[in-house]
């Protein structure tokens, strides 16, 4: 599943398509006048601005072994899983194939 862009004027930030919750961390020049009011472009830049407005509460999960970074998102309220990568490439089949065992570890835990 792909996280959707909202329609809000002056905002590029995701929502989740299974909860709703805005995942908008914060603009991100925000940041860096709060984290680096000397240079605040040169840090924003470092996180995408300007073409990329906020930040995000999204969940980057990586896989050990499988890809050095994260190999998909998940949100923070409601634990949706999102694919980073497009379908067929090895590494969605490889999270499709992560996915498959923590269902079924996760609904062992829960029946015991």
């Amino acid at each position: 599943m792909e996280l959707p862009k909202t329609e809000q004027e002056g905002h590029d930030h995701d929502v989740c398509p299974s909860c709703a919750t805005e995942l908008c961390a914060g603009h991100i020049l925000d940041w860096g006048k709060k984290y680096k009011p000397e240079n605040p472009e040169q840090y924003a830049s470092a996180y995408g601005w300007p073409a990329k407005l906020c930040g995000s509460k999204t969940i980057g999960v990586e896989i050990s072994g499988a890809y050095d970074g994260v190999c998909y998102w998940q949100c923070p309220a409601c634990d949706e899983r999102f694919h980073r990568f497009e379908p067929n490439s090895r590494i969605h089949a490889l999270v499709e194939q992560h996915w498959s065992r923590a269902d079924i570890e996760n609904a062992r835990a829960e029946s015991q």
